[in-house]
């Protein structure tokens, strides 16, 4: 009987006891949210990481499975911010990163080719992705681009730097002006 008690008590036990019958629902409710396959996985797994490292709170709670399903809601909610969030960023930086297309002409641009530059930021690595981001979008300094990276500003400069040169050769249709020649 200790065994089993010990075991109620255990990692395992306490997956078996409150996650797994929860799984279903737990992923039916995070796709509900995203409405995307891939999203509501994240949002998942998301969830049950949010989930282990609560676990004596969600033991104690009157209502586990309420709770799990809880946190399950919001983490798929905050994968929706999270991605609702990038893609007003993308669309804000098509212009900007295009460097040969006024600013002031974003809107002007044809969906099909703000598709384009959005695609090809998404081809970016994700800390020249967010270093361009920051930069262009939101106007931020190097040393506050360097703090959100978790680097050096130089090396903010330098991830930006890439990301534009990248951005240039990605997007180089868009702009006639620019020829692979004229890059070197």
């Amino acid at each position: 009987m200790k065994t089993r008690k010990s075991n109620l008590n255990s990692p395992q036990g306490d997956y078996e006891r409150i996650i797994r019958p929860n799984e279903e629902r737990m992923m039916r409710l995070a796709w509900r949210i995203t409405q995307n396959v891939d999203d509501a996985s994240d949002a998942f797994q998301e969830a049950a990481t949010q989930i282990w490292r609560r676990l004596a709170r969600i033991r104690a709670h009157p209502n586990p499975q309420a709770l799990v399903l809880r946190m399950c809601a919001n983490a798929a909610c905050d994968v929706v911010r999270r991605k609702t969030r990038w893609n007003q960023r993308v669309k804000s930086l098509a212009v900007t990163a295009s460097e040969g297309i006024p600013a002031g002409t974003a809107s002007e641009l044809p969906l099909e080719q703000r598709e384009q530059v959005q695609a090809a930021v998404a081809r970016l690595p994700e800390q020249q992705a967010t270093a361009i981001s920051m930069r262009f979008l939101l106007q931020c300094p190097y040393q506050e681009i360097a703090q959100a990276l978790g680097c050096a500003e130089t090396t903010a400069r330098v991830h930006v730097n890439r990301g534009l040169n990248r951005l240039r050769i990605l997007l180089a249709h868009l702009n006639p002006t620019i020829t692979p020649e004229n890059e070197s």
